[in-house]
């Protein structure tokens, strides 16, 4: 057993030695005989050897071999924020606004005029009926003029504590202008919307301000005769003091004065309660105006014009959108380290529709550009069906089409004092035109093939000399623009097809390709230098077209659900976008706007494009669009080069055009408060509600989703990675 043993040990060691002997020779032909370089890990500066890594030890010449490692982001252990996404905004302030009177409705309308385009047919005249009061010093846009009584000047009475005195007053007849309320229209505070038909109690105004006429004359005949019966009163009681006259007839002369003192009195009681019966009578005509006691928008009109409606039945639903509150759902642990007050950050979700849908080809969009050149803008775009079409951004327009003899890959486009259109075709070759003279005999020149198989992508050049071209034979071509020369054909930039190439700047170019890497090249007077500056290695490789910021300092990368924003210059993750769209990642396109403060990405199986704040600096990326669109999947995407629009083409072959966001609204970071922590939690999903109430910007609607997140505040769910 001994012997055994010995011989079995004596055997492991000569293997050992013999190990080391092969792997540093090796090593040592590897590094002397492969191409490096340089990748980011960490935050070392590593040489790549293959599908190795290797670092130098210092004071050591023997590499040291690692496994391939990804870049990876750094999250702390520590104050995460709380993310609580499906939270649901709502308007804090809304009404539903009843009627006060039985009857039919007249209109549903306003005196003011809407902020909208009204059509003829919605405006409708109606003579009204209104009590004025006589004001010596009334002016401006408060007098009013009765043609009755042209010498003299009245007001509108105010109610309340603004008396009403007889022989001061009027009833006004006046014609007035509504407009048909619609739902979206903005409304006042107390602003009329609808008016039930007052008939009666314009009649009843009218008998009680002619009661109260009469009630004053009844009062004033009482007053003169209480006046004449004092004067008799006051001569009996001097002729009894000389002894001529009787006691009978003194005594009949007092009872007749004091008599008439009670009678004024209670005439004057008549006056005050015809008062109060008017102030009744046109508090009465007007509870048959309808009006709106909050400001806000309409959003729902349950009645229309010549309907009953009942007493304190809705008429329609106003939300006041000036202050918002948002609902979410947090687990029970999470809700005991969230006090209220706290500040939180909303993200709201806004799904938006195209503002225009392109209709022409025949099959699917691959290639979309935009140029613009003197003030004016076109759209192109180039499908599988063989054809380049430009279009009107304005109105929709096809200004032209032109037919290939191949289906079109890609496209770039240049706008500068030469606009440039260049498309890479599926046989290998390019086509060059200039969008001012496309309309010229020999304008249009297709260049001799410099691929073989399709042109994935194309990229110009930002002074506009030079385009580059990717395929899917892994090849770079740089072309001169001005001669459709082939200046460079660098074969094998990639161990497979090359997807996406871009300029990150005017000396630097990156390409994406289907060996799921990111590399990036120095470029000078058009060629591209052989070695390669940078690798980025172990992407998804879900997204075909990878583009460099415009200021040529990063890079999106894709990663899983992930789009990682990559820094060139010390090869760090600034940011992540993360998809919401459940199990999808992100697919077809990343790129950025023309500023660099947005990313627009496809989302995947969804069908939704997303446009996202630019994370820097590991900032939340805020989802500040989702694009809708039903139909199918949009393949490729550019942005207008003075950023007033994106367009994408779709597999279903449409080109849509859509509304970015104004500039507040992209910097702006929306911020709320904690207003309820409630309490009581629901025993099936334990969870318990918050309410965050903040002030509406301008751009968010009730009934939409957001995400709030509490910086600082950690869930107890959450997990380092």
């Amino acid at each position: 057993m001994f012997r055994w043993s010995a011989i079995t040990v004596l055997f492991f060691g000569i293997g050992v030695v013999l190990l080391n002997a092969v792997n540093k020779t090796t090593y040592q032909k590897a590094v002397a005989t492969d191409e490096l370089v340089f990748i980011p890990a960490n935050d070392d500066i590593v040489a790549q050897v293959g599908e190795n890594k290797v670092s130098f030890v210092e004071g050591n010449n023997q590499p040291k071999v690692e496994p391939p490692v990804s870049v990876t982001v750094s999250r702390p252990g520590v104050n995460q924020p709380l993310v609580i996404p499906n939270a649901r905004i709502s308007a804090m302030e809304r009404q539903e606004i009843p009627a006060e009177k039985d009857g039919k409705l007249l209109f549903v309308g306003t005196d003011i005029k809407p902020k909208r385009d009204v059509h003829p047919e919605d405006i409708f005249k109606l003579t009204i009926s209104r009590l004025v009061v006589e004001d010596d010093k009334v002016s401006g846009n408060d007098l009013i003029l009765l043609d009755a009584k042209p010498n003299k000047k009245f007001r509108l009475w105010k109610g309340g504590d603004d008396p009403l005195i007889p022989g001061k007053m009027s009833l006004d007849y006046k014609e007035a202008t509504f407009f048909k309320l619609e739902v979206g229209d903005e409304v006042q505070k107390n602003q009329m919307v609808a008016l039930v038909n007052p008939v009666l109690a314009l009649d009843d105004l009218g008998i009680r301000a002619a009661k109260l006429e009469a009630s004053e004359a009844d009062r004033r005949a009482s007053e003169k005769t209480r006046d004449e019966a004092h004067k008799r009163f006051q001569q009996q009681s001097l002729l009894r003091q000389k002894g001529a006259g009787s006691d009978e007839e003194y005594r009949s002369a007092e009872l007749f004065w004091r008599r008439y003192i009670d009678e004024e009195t209670g005439k004057a009681a008549l006056v005050v309660q015809a008062q109060r019966e008017l102030n009744a009578a046109v508090t009465t005509l007007k509870m048959h105006e309808i009006r709106s006691s909050i400001p806000g928008v309409i959003k729902t009109i349950y009645r229309n014009r010549g309907e009953a409606i009942k007493n304190l039945e809705p008429l329609l639903q106003v939300q006041n959108r000036d202050r918002l509150r948002v609902e979410g759902l947090v687990e029970v642990q999470d809700a005991r380290t969230i006090g209220r007050e706290t500040k939180v950050i909303v993200e709201p979700s806004q799904p938006e529709q195209p503002k225009l849908v392109l209709r022409g080809h025949l099959q699917e969009v691959n290639a979309i550009g935009v140029c613009q050149q003197n003030g004016s803008t076109t759209i192109f775009s180039g499908s599988e069906d063989s054809s380049i079409r430009a279009w009107n951004p304005g109105n929709g327009e096809q200004l032209w089409s032109l037919t290939l003899r191949h289906p079109v890959k890609s496209m770039a486009c240049y706008s500068g004092k030469s606009s440039q259109v260049v498309s890479g075709l599926s046989d290998g070759s390019l086509v060059f035109f200039s969008p001012a003279t496309v309309r010229e005999k020999d304008a249009i020149k297709t260049s001799v093939s410099g691929h073989r198989g399709s042109v994935h992508s194309v990229a110009i050049s930002p002074d506009g000399e030079f385009a580059v071209s990717a395929g899917e034979d892994h090849s770079l071509c740089v072309w001169k623009i001005s001669s459709t020369e082939l200046v460079q054909k660098f074969p094998d930039a990639h161990r497979s097809g090359i997807t996406s190439v871009g300029f990150a700047g005017q000396s630097k170019i990156t390409t994406a390709g289907k060996d799921n890497s990111i590399r990036v090249w120095a470029f000078d007077s058009g060629k591209i230098e052989p070695n390669y500056l940078l690798s980025f290695d172990k992407r998804s490789g879900d997204v075909a077209h990878l583009a460099a910021s415009p200021d040529g300092k990063t890079i999106l990368f894709d990663q899983g659900k992930e789009i990682r924003v990559l820094s060139l210059s010390d090869k760090h993750i600034e940011g992540v976008i993360h998809s919401n769209s459940g199990s999808s990642s992100f697919t077809n396109f990343a790129v950025y706007s023309p500023d660099g403060k947005t990313v627009i990405t496809n989302g995947g199986g969804d069908g939704k494009v997303q446009l996202w704040r630019t994370p820097i600096n590991n900032a939340r990326p805020a989802e500040l669009r989702q694009y809708i669109w039903t139909g199918g999947s949009s393949s490729c995407c550019a942005f207008s080069p003075d950023g007033s629009f994106a367009v994408t083409g779709t597999q279903d072959h449409q080109v849509l055009v859509w509304a970015l966001p104004n500039k507040r609204e992209v910097e702006e970071t929306l911020t709320g408060t904690i207003a309820l922590n409630e309490n009581f939690l629901d025993s099936n999903s334990r969870q318990v509600r918050i309410w965050v109430d903040l002030k509406n910007p301008g751009w968010l609607h009730p009934g939409g989703m957001a995400t709030l997140v509490i910086p600082g505040a950690k869930s107890a769910n959450s997990t380092d990675k």
